[in-house]
């Protein structure tokens, strides 16, 4: 019985490092496609991503914000609720 703890633990560590190791690589890349991004409803999906993806609080709330904002100027109402709620989590936090 010990033995298939020890063994589910180590899986669910492994597993665990594994996947946020990926979702760093995915960040990355996302903050790359935002440096030659236009000003456009894709360039608020990036942003949305981000904050969502991002782990560091002050990226979080940065990323949250200027998606926000972005919205706002581009009238983009499908994004612009989901981009103010991830904004106000991260105002709570």
């Amino acid at each position: 019985m010990k033995k298939a703890i020890l063994c589910l633990l180590f899986i669910l560590h492994s597993t665990a490092q594994f996947v946020s190791g990926s979702g760093q690589q995915e960040l990355d890349s996302l903050k790359l496609l935002l440096k030659s991004a236009r000003v456009d409803t894709n360039k608020v999906h990036l942003l949305y991503q981000i904050s969502d993806l991002s782990m560091d609080d002050n990226d979080l709330l940065r990323y949250a914000k200027e998606a926000y904002d972005l919205s706002n100027q581009l009238n983009f109402k499908k994004r612009n609720c989901q981009c103010f709620k991830q904004y106000r989590l991260c105002l709570l936090q």
